[in-house]
This record gives C-alpha cells, sequence and structure tokens, in this order.
C-alpha cells in the first residue's frame, strides 16, 4: 500500500504525523510511505524509519519550483493521499496527485477541504484535543482505533565535531533546548538554571543545543557543552538519544523527545499543555504564573528537577496508572522509566519511595476518576526502565 502524507511544517506537527504514520506501519502489513516536507525539516524526515520517500516542498521556492513538485508527486499513483496539514498549498498538492482514496481534516481552512472526498472528523474533545490525537483519528480510515504510538527510530549520527564536543559520556547529560517558534514561548531563565543545576549536581554533563549561537559563560564549567549554532537538525535524534533528560520550552524538540519516549520536563507559558504538550508525559509540564514564562522563577524549575525528591521522581515520570491518565477529554498513554529518571538525580528508585509518593503524584495530576485501586497501584508497583 502506497500512501503519500502532506505534512510540510512545523517540527512538531511533522512529529505528530511520523507518530501517526509508525503507528499505521506497526500494524499493517507492506506500507510505503512517502512525506511531503518543507525544506528546513525534510533532512530529520528522510532519517525517519517510518519514511520511505521524502518529497521536497520549498516554502520560499518559485512557481516553478511548486509546479516541479507537483509534477513529481504526479510520478506515483497512491492508493492514499492524507492532508495531515489543511490549507491551501497541501489541498493543491493533494488535488493535483494520482490516488484512488483522499482524504483531509474536517477542520481545514483555505479551501483546502475540496480537495478530498473525506474529511477526517475531530476526536470527541474537537479543537481542544491533542494535536496528536487529531491525527490519530486517521486511522479509522484504515479500519483502526486511535492507540498508543510507537517510538520512532531514525538513522541519525552526530557528526564529528559535535562528538568531539560532547566527549565520552562520563555523568548523567541533560540536553537543554531554549528556542521556540515564537518569542512568547521562550524561556528567558536558561542560563541562570545551567548555573544552578552545575553547582547543584556535579554528576550532570549539561548540552546547550539550539539553531542560533549563543554566548554562554566560558569558564562556567567542563561539563557545560556549547553546541548552539552547531548542529543541523538531522541530528537531533542521535543527541536525544544520548542524553538521560531533556529540558526544553514548548517547541519541536520537546516533541521530537517526548516521541523518542525520552524524558522531557517542558516549560509552559501561553500555550495549552493539554492541547501541545509532550505526548505521554503531561505530568512532566511545569506552566508558568499567569501564562508568563518570565514570571517562572529559575530557582522553581531548578527546585521541580532536582531539589524536591518527590518532584524529580514523580513529575518526570510519564505514567501514574497502569495503562492510562485521563487528561481532559482524551487519554495519554503509559510512559515508562521513573527509576532511570530518579537514577538521574540520584534519587531512590520509585518503588522505595513509599506510599506518599503515590499520593503526591494523583494529587498533583488532580486525578479523581482513575479507578478503584490505582493509588494502592501505584504505591506498589516498581515500574521498569524502558531500553532506549
Amino acid at each position: 500500500m502506497d500512501i503519500l502524507i502532506i505534512k510540510p511544517s512545523s517540527l512538531g506537527d511533522i512529529i505528530h504525523g511520523l507518530q501517526f504514520a509508525e503507528s499505521l506501519r506497526s500494524e499493517i502489513d507492506n506500507v510505503r510511505i512517502n512525506w511531503v516536507s518543507r525544506e528546513l525539516f525534510a533532512p530529520l524526515v528522510k532519517t525517519c524509519h517510518t519514511v520511505d520517500h521524502t518529497h521536497v516542498f520549498q516554502r520560499k521556492g518559485s512557481i516553478y519550483n511548486f509546479f516541479k513538485l507537483i509534477h513529481e508527486i504526479r510520478q506515483t499513483h497512491f492508493d492514499w493521499v492524507l492532508d495531515l496539514q489543511g490549507l491551501f498549498r497541501s489541498g493543491i498538492l493533494c488535488r493535483f496527485a494520482h490516488a484512488d482514496n483522499k482524504a483531509g481534516r474536517s477542520d481545514a481552512r483555505e479551501g483546502a477541504g475540496w480537495s478530498y472526498q473525506t474529511r477526517v472528523p475531530l476526536p470527541d474533545a474537537g479543537r481542544n484535543a491533542h494535536a496528536l490525537d487529531i491525527l490519530m483519528e486517521f486511522r479509522r480510515l484504515f479500519g483502526q482505533t486511535p492507540s498508543e504510538p510507537p517510538s520512532l527510530r531514525f538513522n541519525s549520527k552526530l557528526s564529528d565535531n559535535s562528538q568531539a564536543a560532547l566527549g565520552r559520556a562520563q555523568a548523567k547529560r541533560v540536553l537543554i533546548f531554549p528556542e521556540s517558534r515564537r518569542e512568547e514561548k521562550e524561556w528567558p531563565h536558561f542560563q541562570e538554571l545551567t548555573m544552578k543545576l552545575l553547582n547543584q549536581t556535579p554528576a550532570l554533563q549539561l548540552v546547550w543545543v539550539a539553531t542560533q549561537p549563543t554566548e554562554l559563560e566560558s569558564n562556567a564549567s567542563d561539563r557545560l557543552v556549547n553546541l548552539s549554532g552547531r548542529t543541523g537538525i538531522e541530528e537531533l535524534p542521535s543527541l536525544i538519544d544520548s542524553a538521560d533528560l531533556v529540558v526544553t520550552n514548548d517547541s519541536g524538540p520537546m516533541h521530537l523527545a517526548a516521541a523518542m519516549h525520552k524524558p522531557v520536563v517542558a516549560l509552559f507559558g501561553p500555550t495549552n499543555p493539554k492541547r501541545f504538550g509532550p505526548w505521554g508525559q503531561l505530568n512532566n509540564v511545569l506552566t508558568a504564573p499567569d501564562a508568563n514564562l518570565a514570571k517562572l522563577l529559575p530557582a522553581k524549575v531548578a527546585d521541580f528537577i532536582l531539589q524536591t525528591r518527590e518532584k524529580a521522581c514523580g513529575l518526570l515520570n510519564g505514567a501514574t496508572t497502569p495503562a492510562a491518565v485521563a487528561v481532559g477529554d482524551g487519554v495519554q498513554p503509559r510512559v515508562d522509566g521513573v527509576d532511570e529518571v530518579c537514577g538521574v538525580f540520584g534519587q531512590a528508585p520509585f518503588a522505595e519511595r513509599g506510599s506518599e509518593l503515590g499520593d503526591l503524584v494523583l494529587r498533583r495530576l488532580e486525578v479523581t476518576d482513575v479507578g478503584a485501586g490505582s493509588d494502592e497501584f501505584l504505591r506498589g508497583h516498581r515500574v521498569k526502565c524502558p531500553t532506549h
């Protein structure tokens, strides 16, 4: 079965689309995934095991480039074309593709919905559903119900320069991604947090990763590695895979780390984590007062990560029930690894935390309908670390 997926941008949306596509590949035999990606993100898409072929959309290219892309797409007859973007240009690409079936979002804009016969309804939560939940509804076209997506895998390699800068891992590694697509989503205190973490936890190596070069205190520590402005997007999976923990804003790298089942601590301001948070790890989100990231103090973030044992173990655990935790109107899957994360900070494993940890996690999530016996399960269950 040949499927063309049109999802050119942004990075986080592409990651969600890849998770949906991988869920199809894991359950349907002989699926071949073709992808339309903006040139900025194409190097990452090409490294993903999920994708067999990538068509590159030149976002700022000429009309000639756009017609050339249409001609390239029309060389293949697809079983399905899925417009996961739902905008004018993605609708045009869908319209001119050769396919037996075409489908797109029911909330498509800019007239894109006229390009396909089938419009996939939103989940019960509507536009308030998590972005991945919305895309997982496309599974119903193939006789599948929405489910927890498998971990994404990539053929990604670090450059020699990046590998040399990181050196051999002699400490637990924490990646810091200080950027986001919009300025109001960027927490302004990452440098101060970096100094706090270095001073409070000698066993950590901190690695800054950003698209733009950032000046850090050069004499801060030999445990601080500054890769800002020095890595390509295709290196991100390898960097994330090498880390024990990822600290981010609401950003593409946050979604990538969550999709790789890597523990994440995410800092949120004006955006809603129930819609845009790290999939499976919504209780790893620290939300700023008044939705203003400037009001989220470095001391509180450092305390969230390091100083309080209950926070370090509870908040970095993506799971609080045997199967899933109700979040809004959707369901977030369990993410294992609490013992691994506790180990990053020298904390006792989950099974040794006692009954107060189960109570703490339930209180923090404000879950009242997890079912009888769930708190007893939390108190006695040791969550095993996954293999990455």
